[in-house]
């Protein structure tokens, strides 16, 4: 669906669980550039080799205390919602 609506960018999200589904709090974004000559499974090559990136830092947040019980009283992040992503629309890579 990103390829076929023409999208510049893709990439991959880390975010709390909530009940819910999808409407976490955002942890961490990673993005990538969608080529013109971009296929499937390229694209999906390149978000994949984002989410360890994305993972490692957001465990890395939680043990430093930058998010998770510790941060709630800084504001903490915001919600896919509040950002307007929809988080569906990658599953159609």
């Amino acid at each position: 669906e990103v390829i076929a609506a023409g999208r510049t960018k893709s990439g991959c999200t880390v975010h709390f669980v909530t009940e819910e589904v999808d409407s976490g709090p955002i942890v961490v974004q990673k993005e990538c550039e969608v080529l013109p000559d971009e296929t499937s499974d390229s694209l999906k090559s390149k978000v994949q080799a984002l989410e360890g990136v994305a993972f490692i830092e957001a465990i890395n947040m939680f043990k430093d205390g930058v998010i998770g019980p510790d941060a709630a009283a800084k504001g903490g992040p915001i919600s896919y919602k509040d950002a307007g992503v929809d988080i569906d629309a990658g599953n159609e890579l």
